[in-house]
């Protein structure tokens, strides 16, 4: 972060996302998570796009989407393992068998679906797309980016389907009906 700071145009908006990231102190758990998504940003920003938060566009998002499915070069990307954030094989990306370095598949249509290769599971893409647009909606709120580029892209919905089931077994009903039993049909209230 400290190289960050000592960045002009990356200064401002580095303390602003500090800022952001404070208001989570209370919650380590979160605070970790939510660093990890930002910091993530950053360094895409820095090394990929090589521009300021502050000029990220909804194309630039939908790269930003698309590079977490697949983070690429891997090499650079993705560690085998954890490491510490010191250490010279820490990286921002954590998968055992990561995928070979390739030219990145890039991109800048919001709406197209990507394929899945990557270190981040399809809910973690999206997690994290709702992290950073909750950055961005604080950014937007204390008047450090005059729009939020995350609107404009679509949310990732997730593969699971939801499970919906609509009836009630018939050792429920029973417990149901009584419990209804007990009721004394003069207290209409409770009989309803």
């Amino acid at each position: 972060l400290v190289l960050w700071i000592s960045l002009p145009w990356i200064g401002v908006l580095a303390v602003a996302v500090l800022a952001w990231l404070a208001r989570y102190t209370d919650s380590p758990a979160t605070l970790a998570s939510y660093r990890k998504e930002a910091e993530r940003l950053l360094l895409w920003c820095l090394f990929t796009m090589q521009k300021p938060l502050s000029s990220l566009t909804t194309a630039d998002l939908a790269l930003f989407r698309d590079f977490l499915f697949n983070p690429q070069p891997a090499s650079v990307w993705v560690a085998k393992r954890k490491y510490p954030r010191t250490h010279e094989k820490w990286r921002p990306f954590v998968n055992p068998n990561p995928p070979p370095d390739e030219p990145a598949a890039i991109t800048a249509d919001p709406s197209q679906e990507v394929v899945l290769k990557g270190s981040l599971s399809r809910e973690s893409i999206a997690h994290t797309l709702t992290v950073l647009g909750g950055l961005f909606e604080y950014l937007t709120s204390q008047q450090y980016l005059l729009s939020n580029p995350m609107r404009g892209l679509p949310s990732l919905a997730s593969n699971r389907a939801m499970r919906v089931n609509h009836r009630v077994n018939q050792r429920l009903w029973q417990r149901i009906q009584a419990q209804l039993d007990l009721i004394e049909p003069a207290d209409n209230v409770a009989y309803r």
